[in-house]
């Protein structure tokens, strides 16, 4: 991640940073999680990446899900959604849908 902020590449730092946030998950360290994924869509955000933003969203929701937090995960997938359904990625809005389904279930 250094070499990344070194040379100024949001993208590449944002992308490693979402994975060791969905590490964080796994370690049971949900709000370090949640920090790091707040960090994260700053950065999509300042390079207007709205898909990455959604990934984010949704990747992270699915590793909450797998890992039992489902009311945390649901609203990450209903943020996820919003911005497929903006972007009009039909796809991925009904595999949000199943995702939030699961979190009902």
């Amino acid at each position: 991640m250094k070499l990344f902020q070194k040379v100024g590449a949001k993208l590449g730092e944002a992308n490693v940073l979402a994975a060791l946030s969905r590490v964080a998950i796994g370690e049971g360290k949900i709000e370090e999680a949640e920090g790091q994924l707040a960090q994260i869509i700053q950065m999509r955000r300042s390079i207007h990446d709205l898909y990455s933003e959604g990934a984010d969203y949704g990747n992270f929701a699915i590793t909450l899900l797998n890992a039992g937090h489902k009311e945390k995960a649901k609203g990450y997938a209903e943020k996820a959604r919003l911005i497929f359904e903006k972007i009009q990625i039909p796809a991925v809005v009904e595999m949000m849908d199943r995702v939030i389904a699961a979190c009902d279930a």
